[in-house]
């Protein structure tokens, strides 16, 4: 059973948060209410799925069908993340990791952090 709650809003994006777990049960509802989101939304719609727990894939492949250029979606999955990229939606997904290391990443920041002293301690003892 799932649930879906309109947690945030403003006249340009709607956050809809959706909790619990899709299952074959629920499709036809989880269709119904991508629909009634989407059908009468004009704004940017987000889709939060940092309280998912499961997700059938046919609960995935009705979210492709619904999925427009206003549509993002938040906190899914690595698997949801994978088919949606594999299917021409990696603009919909949002990374909020990569966002915030491309904002504060100024000359010589992104790269990968320094391994510690003692790893390089480590190894300079196995070398010969």
């Amino acid at each position: 059973m799932f649930r879906i709650n309109r947690t945030s809003e403003n006249s340009l994006t709607l956050l809809v948060k959706v909790v619990g777990a899709i299952g074959a049960q629920d499709l036809q509802h989880w269709g119904d209410s991508l629909q009634a989101i989407l059908q009468h939304e004009q704004r940017q719609v987000i889709f939060d799925f940092c309280d998912i727990t499961r997700m059938r894939t046919a609960a995935i492949e009705k979210l492709q069908e619904a999925i427009t250029n206003r549509v993002s979606l938040l906190n899914g999955a690595v698997a949801l993340q994978n088919i949606m990229r594999a299917s021409g939606h990696s603009a919909q997904i949002l990374d909020c990791g990569a966002s915030i290391s491309a904002l504060t990443a100024g000359p010589g920041r992104g790269r990968s952090p320094r391994r510690p002293k003692q790893a390089n301690l480590l190894r300079d003892r196995i070398r010969p």
